[in-house]
């Protein structure tokens, strides 16, 4: 007697995984307001292990073609875009920060131009 189970009872559903996603990306920000580094350390972490759970899922012998055939490619493309959603939005969030830094150096030396006296050069100065 061969008993069958459902290969999608075994696995983490999408919904946990974006749970977890959204955790990690809570956590994150909270270590990036202490060092920056902390919280981009953290979402690739997290990112390279959700990624490799996904890859061994898939490339199990025994069940990973049945986790195709039973979820389906959607479940797939869910698993990796919520496993990969902190880290897009931590690139998006380094580029934001890094773009009004650059803004505002921007500003600051365009409105030096405006509000500070114009230099000149000591030789001028000189009376003859």
């Amino acid at each position: 007697m061969q008993l069958l189970a459902e290969i999608a009872d075994k696995l983490i559903t999408a919904e946990t995984t974006l749970t977890l996603s959204i955790a990690v990306s809570l956590l994150s920000i909270g270590l990036g307001a202490f060092r920056w580094w902390l919280g981009v350390a953290l979402v690739m972490i997290a990112a390279l292990l959700g990624n490799l759970s996904t890859y061994a899922d898939l490339h199990e012998p025994t069940i990973g073609h049945l986790v195709l055939q039973e979820a389906g490619g959607g479940y797939v493309v869910a698993q990796i875009a919520s496993t990969n959603l902190p880290l897009i939005g931590a690139v998006i969030s380094i580029a934001a920060i890094r773009r009004r830094k650059l803004m505002r150096g921007r500003r600051l030396a365009g409105a030096c131009e405006l509000t500070c006296p114009p230099k000149t050069d000591p030789s001028a100065l000189r009376v003859p």
